[in-house]
């Protein structure tokens, strides 16, 4: 074997080369048609009716509170009034005035002693009121006499 006295030229060394970002790629996505989404409409529709009848019953509810004011008012000037209508009939209701427009007008006098009759009561005074008994139900019935027995009951 005889050996090659050729001179050796360097071997080429592998020197990776620096990669290049690529851009990025862009694919294009068919853009989706948006559809209408009735549910978010009758959701909307829903909250805005509820809004509208809770502005109605507050405006009610306002309306009713003013006239409740009203009424109380007149209430209070009525009754200013009728206070002030008692005070003036009795005022007008004096003992010495009553007794003077009885004398002078009426021709009305004082009783003399002997006129004057003394009445002596024995018994208690007591009275007796007549009415028509309507007629009573079962209850009614049972209840008098419950009541009844329960006053025997207690009396004895």
């Amino acid at each position: 074997m005889q050996d090659n006295l050729a001179r050796q030229l360097p071997q080429p060394q592998y020197m990776p080369q620096p990669q290049r970002k690529s851009a990025p790629v862009r694919r294009t996505v068919p853009q989706k048609k948006h559809k209408f989404r009735w549910s978010v409409l009758v959701i909307g529709l829903i909250c805005f009716g509820l809004s509208m009848v809770m502005i109605q019953r507050f405006a009610y509810l306002n309306e009713i509170d003013q006239e409740i004011a009203n009424v109380q008012k007149q209430l209070f000037l009525i009754e200013a009034s009728n206070k002030q209508k008692t005070l003036k009939m009795e005022e007008s209701m004096d003992l010495k005035k009553l007794e003077e427009v009885a004398t002078s007008q009426l021709g009305m006098s004082k009783p003399g002693k002997n006129q004057v009759v003394y009445v002596e009561v024995t018994n208690q005074d007591s009275a007796e009121i007549l009415q028509l008994e309507k007629k009573q139900g079962i209850l009614e019935e049972i209840m008098q006499g419950a009541k009844v027995l329960w006053n025997k009951v207690t009396a004895s």
